[in-house]
């Protein structure tokens, strides 16, 4: 999963990327990691 994730940003824009990064760190904020 790790890997076909990192293709898929490799090949996604870089605005796509951000909005990933920024989503990955709401959810982590929900689940309540620091």
């Amino acid at each position: 999963v790790l890997v076909a994730g990192v293709l898929v940003l490799r090949r996604a824009p870089f605005p796509v990327v951000v909005v990933a990064a920024a989503t990955t760190a709401a959810v982590l904020r929900l689940l309540g990691v620091p």
